[in-house]
């Protein structure tokens, strides 16, 4: 199975960044400076889960559609592990704001799993679709 990477970054980056656009005004005005630190913290903790997560996922496809898809589903979990532990790490380093952390790490980790499972399920149409036996013509 054939799988970019640079397909994940396509469709996952607009997707943390258009979240992340659209919840700036709203994090600024309900938790000021330290809620926009706490959305940039975030933002970066679950992209680098994501890319991490994306190029592991590029390395399994290459045993095939079953085990890349397999992977995902099962990587899923351990993502959110990783990222609730990096979370709660920033939260001690920098003392920053615990509720609006974990409300931007499920948001970013929601709108880029999106983005990821739409690189994902288009890699593996167009596998499937290499794969898949000529039709016999028609008479």
């Amino acid at each position: 199975m054939q799988i970019s990477y640079a397909g994940l970054l396509g469709w996952a980056l607009p997707f943390g960044l258009a979240s992340c656009g659209l919840g700036a005004y709203p994090t600024w005005v309900l938790a000021g400076e330290d809620g926009l630190r706490a959305q940039a913290v975030s933002l970066a903790v679950v992209l680098a889960i994501v890319l991490a997560s994306g190029a592991l996922l590029c390395r399994a496809a290459g045993g095939g559609a079953g085990r890349a898809a397999v992977w995902f589903i099962f990587s899923c979990l351990g993502r959110v592990v990783v990222a609730l532990a990096l979370i709660l790490a920033a939260w001690k380093i920098w003392d920053l704001k615990l509720v609006a952390l974990l409300v931007w790490m499920v948001a970013f980790y929601l709108a880029l799993l999106t983005g990821e499972a739409i690189w994902l399920t288009r890699a593996l149409r167009r596998d499937a679709r290499l794969q898949a036996p000529s039709r016999p013509a028609e008479t």
